[in-house]
């Protein structure tokens, strides 16, 4: 362990200031500054990881995250006043996750042209000329629109919340659900992060169904029941 000040045959080593370490040897003129940092000053967000197999730090817009093991040990190399193991020497990885976000947006937020297919049922009576008997049938009538609307909108898609933002913010991050993730892409845990979203509700407990709530389609019919599991699943179906 280094002290702040060691002296031996061949020169000193000793800190020179909060950000400088000094190297000097037997002859003045033989000496050499390195730099130290500090890392309790930096903006690290510090997560317990279970296991030392994430060893380097995640950076996400002005957040860097950090498992406690490596901060850990970058504050006792700057305790020891090692200036061979500081904050610059930790490998970061640096993520832009608002591209998500915007993509997602323009794929399935932005206006398309729609042509949408409305069912209609009426009861007309039928009656046969040659066993005069009278009968009411169901008659079902497509009317198609013209128009536009989002891939959201056609799938009844009312209100999404992204895993990794508050308010759906790309400058506001959701901490807790970013370290979650980085856990769980590390088999640190196998509980994902997930976001949500709502959609019309157009089924009734008792089985009945809400007609103008069903999503809108142009070319498939949707079942009354169908399994989501994310929100791709859910939109597969909406086509231009």
């Amino acid at each position: 362990m280094f002290s702040r000040e060691v002296t031996n045959d061949y020169g000193s080593y000793s800190s020179k200031d909060s950000t400088t370490i000094l190297l000097k040897g037997v002859f003045d003129k033989n000496f050499i500054e390195l730099k130290t940092i500090n890392p309790t000053e930096e903006s690290y967000k510090v997560f317990t990881a279970p296991s030392e197999s994430i060893n380097f730090s995640i950076k996400l817009g002005t957040s860097t995250y950090i498992p406690k093991h490596i901060f850990d040990k970058l504050k006792t190399a700057y305790e020891e006043n090692n200036p061979y193991y500081t904050v610059n020497d930790l490998i970061t990885i640096e993520m832009d996750l608002s591209k998500t976000l915007s993509y997602i947006e323009s794929k399935y937020g932005s206006n398309i042209e729609t042509s949408t297919v409305t069912y209609t049922g009426v009861a007309v009576d039928v009656t046969s000329s040659n066993l005069e008997i009278t009968a009411s049938i169901i008659q079902v009538n497509a009317n198609i629109t013209q128009g536009s609307d989002t891939r959201f909108g056609l799938a009844g898609v009312t209100d999404i919340e992204y895993q990794f933002y508050k308010n759906n913010r790309s400058d506001i991050l959701n901490d807790d659900n970013i370290i979650k993730h980085i856990l769980y892409v590390f088999e640190e845990t196998n509980e994902p992060s997930m976001g949500y979203y709502k959609n019309l509700k157009y089924q009734l407990d008792n089985g009945s169904v809400i007609l103008p709530n069903l999503p809108a389609s142009t070319d498939v019919v949707k079942p009354v029941i169908q399994k989501v599991t994310n929100l791709d699943d859910y939109l597969r179906d909406v086509q231009r």
